[in-house]
C-alpha cells in the first residue's frame, strides 16, 4: 500500500502538547488531582504520540525514553490522588502507554497498581461506563501479572455493562482467541479486524482519497480512544513481547515499526 497521512508530523507535535510531557507535580496540579481526579486526558495525548511515532518510526530509544518518564510520572500522580473519578479510563489507557514503550519492570509495576472491576478502596464501580472501563483494566493488569483466572473474569465483564462512547475497546472476536492463548485464531481475528477498520474509515472520514496507486489518510483531530484500535494494538505487542508471537500488522492501524519499540 502506497499510504500518504496528511500532517502526520503537526498532528505528532500536537499530540505531544496534549500530553505535556514535561509538566510537573506542581501545586495546580495537585489540587486538580485533590478535586477532580487523575487527568486522562493527558494519557490519550501520550498515547496518540505514541501511535504517531510509528507511523514516522521514530527512535525506539527516544520512544521508550519518553515514555517511561512519563508513565513513572503519571503513576505518582495515581498515588497522590485519592479519588476513583477518571481513575478507570486513565489506567486502562496508561497501560497501553506502558504496553507500547515502558521496559517489563515498569510495566509489571504499573499493572500491580491499576484497577479492576471490583473497584478501587471502597468504591465500587457505577454502571455508567465506569464499570466497562475497569474491567479493561482488570484484563490487561491480569492478563500481564500472568493470572489467568482474574483475566477471563475481567473478560467476561467486559460484555456485561453500559459500553460508553467514549472508549471502544475491541471486539469479542479479537478479545476471546487473546486471552485464551489461541495465537492462530487471533491473528486471523486482527487481518479481519483491520479490513473492518479500514470499511469504517471510508465511512467517518479517516480515509481522505483512495486510488489504485495511493491511499491517503488523516489523523487531525483524530479521537483515538473512540476510534483507533488502541486494544488491539495493546494485546498484538503483549504476546509479541510476552508470548513472542509473530503478530499480523498494518501500514496504518498498527504499523510494523511498533514491534521495534517495545523494550526486549
Amino acid at each position: 500500500m502506497n499510504l500518504k497521512i496528511e500532517r502526520l508530523q503537526e498532528s505528532a507535535s500536537t499530540a505531544e502538547i496534549m500530553a505535556s510531557f514535561e509538566k510537573p507535580l506542581d501545586k495546580i496540579t495537585k489540587k486538580f488531582l485533590l478535586n477532580d481526579g487523575l487527568d486522562y486526558v493527558r494519557v490519550v495525548g501520550c498515547m496518540k504520540w505514541l501511535w504517531f511515532q510509528w507511523l514516522l518510526r521514530g527512535s525506539p530509544k527516544a520512544i521508550t525514553e519518553r515514555t517511561t518518564a512519563f508513565v513513572a510520572e503519571e503513576m505518582k500522580r495515581m498515588k497522590f490522588s485519592p479519588l476513583f473519578n477518571h481513575r478507570p479510563r486513565h489506567n486502562v489507557l496508561l497501560l497501553q502507554c506502558a504496553i507500547y514503550a515502558s521496559p517489563k519492570d515498569q510495566l509489571l509495576s504499573l499493572a500491580e497498581q491499576v484497577v479492576d472491576s471490583s473497584g478501587f478502596k471502597n468504591y465500587k464501580p457505577q454502571n455508567n461506563g465506569e464499570l466497562y472501563e475497569s474491567a479493561w483494566s482488570g484484563l490487561f493488569k491480569y492478563w500481564i501479572l500472568g493470572d489467568q483466572r482474574k483475566a477471563l473474569s475481567e473478560a467476561e465483564t467486559i460484555w456485561k455493562p453500559y459500553l460508553p462512547p467514549w472508549l471502544k475497546g475491541a471486539s469479542k472476536p479479537l478479545l476471546s482467541p487473546w486471552v485464551h492463548h489461541d495465537w492462530n485464531a487471533f491473528i486471523q481475528a486482527q487481518k479481519k479486524d483491520f479490513e473492518r477498520l479500514w470499511s469504517s474509515g471510508r465511512k467517518n472520514g479517516t480515509v481522505v482519497k483512495e486510488t489504485p496507486s495511493e491511499t491517503v489518510v488523516t489523523v487531525e483531530r483524530y479521537p483515538v480512544e473512540q476510534v483507533w484500535c488502541w486494544a488491539h494494538c495493546g494485546m498484538a505487542l503483549l504476546a509479541h513481547r510476552l508470548r513472542t508471537v509473530q503478530v499480523a500488522t498494518d501500514p496504518f492501524w498498527f504499523p510494523a515499526h511498533a514491534l521495534e519499540c517495545v523494550p526486549v
